[in-house]
């Protein structure tokens, strides 16, 4: 949980609340825990990943999935702010443009 929960705290997303949009690259183990606590924060989630197969699950958890592979939906969020984690940030700084 501390490798999930201490960035979300360092970015404040404890803090702001449902004011927070929290980006969490990919699903698995620590994605799937950073979609936990950013939710439990009060975060608006978002989830990039390229497995599509995933998108019932990060909706189930109330979470808004994004396909990194899909151009339109990146560029759909483009603009907006995120804190993301865990960062592997290459593919997703056009959303910080």
């Amino acid at each position: 949980g501390i490798t999930t929960y201490s960035p979300l705290a360092f970015f404040g997303a404890k803090d702001k609340g449902s004011a927070c949009t929290t980006g969490v690259i990919g699903f698995g183990g620590l994605g799937h825990m950073a979609v936990k606590l950013a939710l439990s924060m009060g975060n608006t989630v978002y989830v990039f990943s390229t497995s599509v197969g995933k998108k019932a699950a990060v909706e189930e958890l109330g979470a808004k999935f994004v396909c990194s592979a899909d151009k339109d939906q990146m560029a759909a969020v483009t603009g907006a702010w995120f804190s993301i984690q865990p960062c592997t940030l290459d593919q997703f700084l056009t959303v910080y443009e």
